[in-house]
Formats: structure tokens, C-alpha cells, sequence
């Protein structure tokens, strides 16, 4: 399903995860929303003050066909505000033809327990952003293979900032911390070689491919584009092509500013030169407004 085409809101896209990941091989389960939201690893206050948010997620994700929602007596939930922390409800997962993705249980638990030791705030963008790489190396059927991954994604982050909000550093941030849990391999390390413009970012699932088959395919694939790999020297003349536009942007708009003061100076002369003429004209005249020579 196209990334732009889910749902927008992050406490959406969030809850859509760990209701697939909850529902397993049946796509059906019973849950409630204090149990998922502990499984989110907030805390017991910050859960009250997010119930209200996940019960229009779930109203979102009902309306937009992703979910079914029913009572414990199998009635159908058309009303989600109606649901406290502790209402038991069952769900299904809606039979799409385009699927968003398969949900990883062991990825979403180690997130989930990385998040809460070290008290990230945003959770959900976080999560969705994993979501986003994990849909870019969607699953697919190999007749040979079983359930297999694309081999190697790509991202900007521009495109990351369009589809999640996060910042350039976040998103430098993210790639680290799914590398460092061991989720995905990532490589940024390469740049083109007039510019110096930094490629778009490759990942795999560390699932389906080791290090080194990752890094071998993304450097034999850089190379053949003719890109190079960051090094010292490389950041060096990066780093004089920047000094050197930006001196030539300071020098550009001190040129400017000394265009300005000039013309300040001319316009201050030219006043005094006309107040000292009409000086001279007051002495010039007499009572009568009649010049004296």
C-alpha cells in the first residue's frame, strides 16, 4: 500500500501495528486499550492521558477499512469514545489485497523495550519511521524461498521528514539506533563525486542478509554509479567548498551593505548641502520675505 496513502497521524499508524502484530496468523484478537498501551511502555499516567488520542486512532482505522471492531457478544463497535481503558473489545484485521506490511513481533518488542529504557518521547514517530523502511523491504513470496525480503531499501532524508515530520538529525539519529538493535543494516557512506551531495541512505533486514553480503552489494553498486565513499579527504574539500561559498555570500552581502552606506552617505550630503542653502537664504531675507543683496 503507497507509504503517502496511510494514515497521516502517528498514533494511527502506531496502534495499526500493534493490532496486526497482536493479531498474529488469525488476524483476529481481543485486547483493550489499557493492555495495548501498556505494551507501549507508557506509564500508568501518561496511559490515562492517551486514551482519548488511540480512540480515534481506532475510529480512524475503522473508517479508512484497515480494522473491524466488535464487542465481547461479537456486536459491531461503531462508536470508539465509548471505549475506557479497561473495555474489552475484538478486532480483525481487514483482508486487503495490498497489505501494508507483515508485522515483525520480535522487531516491535525490542523497540518497544529500547523506547522505554531510554524514556523516548517520540514513540510513535520512532515506530513509524522502522515502519516506513520495513514497508520499503516489504515481504514478498519466493516460490523457491517461502516468505522472503526485498534485499536492499533506500531513503532521503527529505522523504523521511515528508512521510514521518522527523529532522534531518532524527533521522540520522533513527538509522543509528537500527543499527546499533541490530534490525537493519545501514549504509550513508557515500557521496558523488563532483558535489560531494550525500547518496540516498540503503538498508537491509538484518533477517534476511549478513553484514558483510550487505556491504559488499552496496559497494559493488556504488561503484558502478561512480559515487565515492566518504573519507577525510573528501570532508575536507567539503568542507572548503562550504567555507568558500560562504565567504562568497559575506562578501556578497558586505559588497551590498558598503553599496547601501554609500548611498546613505550621498543622500546626507545632499541634505546638508540643501539645509546650508536655505540657511543662506534666511540670511538673504528680510522681513518681508524680500531677498537683500
Amino acid at each position: 500500500r503507497d507509504l503517502h496513502s496511510f494514515p497521516t497521524r502517528r498514533s494511527s499508524d502506531l496502534l495499526y501495528y500493534m493490532l496486526v502484530a497482536g493479531a498474529g496468523l488469525k488476524s483476529t484478537s481481543i485486547t483493550n486499550l489499557g493492555y495495548l498501551l501498556s505494551d507501549f511502555k507508557y506509564s500508568p499516567s501518561t496511559i490515562k492521558e492517551q486514551i482519548p488520542i488511540y480512540q480515534e486512532a481506532l475510529q480512524e482505522l475503522q473508517e479508512l477499512g484497515y480494522i473491524e471492531l466488535y464487542s465481547e457478544e461479537l456486536e459491531p463497535i461503531e462508536d470508539t469514545s465509548k471505549l475506557t481503558k479497561s473495555t474489552a473489545f475484538r478486532y480483525s484485521i481487514a483482508e486487503l489485497d495490498e497489505h501494508y506490511f507483515k508485522a515483525d513481533i520480535s522487531n516491535m518488542e525490542t523497540l518497544m523495550e529500547y523506547m522505554s529504557d531510554n524514556k523516548m518521547r517520540a514513540r510513535a514517530n520512532f515506530v513509524r519511521y522502522y515502519m516506513v523502511l520495513q514497508r520499503k523491504t516489504n515481504y514478498k513470496r519466493d516460490n523457491n524461498k517461502g516468505v522472503v525480503g526485498s534485499e536492499i531499501g533506500k531513503i532521503t532524508g527529505k522523504e523521511a521528514q515528508e512521510l514521518t515530520g522527523i529532522t534531518a538529525k532524527t533521522f540520522t539519529e533513527y538509522n543509528e539506533i537500527l543499527s546499533e538493535l541490530e534490525i537493519y543494516h545501514i549504509s550513508n557512506k557515500y557521496v558523488t563525486p563532483n558535489i560531494f551531495k550525500n547518496v540516498a541512505t540503503r538498508f537491509a533486514r538484518t533477517k534476511f542478509m549478513s553484514k558483510a553480503q550487505f556491504e559488499y552489494l552496496i559497494d559493488k553498486d556504488m561503484q558502478s554509479m561512480g559515487n565515492i565513499p566518504v573519507s577525510k579527504e573528501v570532508t575536507r574539500e567539503k568542507i572548503s567548498r562550504s567555507m568558500i561559498k560562504h565567504h562568497r555570500k559575506n562578501k556578497s552581502a558586505q559588497e551590498s551593505l558598503m553599496e547601501l552606506e554609500q548611498a546613505v552617505v550621498e543622500v546626507e550630503e545632499q541634505v546638508k548641502v540643501h539645509s546650508e542653502i536655505d540657511d543662506l537664504l534666511e540670511l538673504c531675507t528680510n522681513a518681508n520675505g524680500d531677498f537683500e543683496f
